[in-house]
């Protein structure tokens, strides 16, 4: 997948979060990582400063996920914005939270009904898709 149209996707994500949630205090850092997975056992991960209103850094995407599943990657992606977004905002489970609204942003978000479905139903995902 080409860069272009990763930061168009990743400019619609926050844009969408934006309108329902407020602007971002501070722009959110995407990074594409290799083997981020390997490392940590995350597909993606927020690092923050743990200071009593929280001050998040950086967002790291394991890059596998662009490659071979996208649907994954902007799961992902949806999800550690939506965090970076709670965590600004001073919410204590800012992880729950983030689960919680994933999908309707990714509804908004031109990702068909489809494979919000198949996200989360991997043997369905592969014997439809075929990855």
């Amino acid at each position: 997948m080409s860069q272009e149209i990763q930061q168009t996707t990743e400019t619609k994500i926050i844009a969408e979060i934006e309108r329902h949630l407020g602007p971002y205090q501070t722009k959110p850092k995407v990074t594409v990582v290799p083997d981020l997975y390997k490392k940590t056992g995350a597909l993606g991960t927020t690092t923050y400063l743990d200071v009593p209103n929280g001050v998040p850094k950086i967002i790291e995407i394991d890059e596998n996920l662009f490659i071979y599943n996208e649907p994954a990657a902007y799961r992902v992606l949806t999800h550690e914005l939506l965090e970076w977004r709670f965590i600004e905002r001073g919410e204590e489970f800012h992880h729950y939270m983030a689960e919680k609204y994933s999908q309707e942003i990714l509804a908004t978000v031109n990702v068909t009904p489809l494979q919000i479905l198949l996200w989360n139903r991997p043997i369905l995902r592969r014997a439809i898709l075929g990855y």
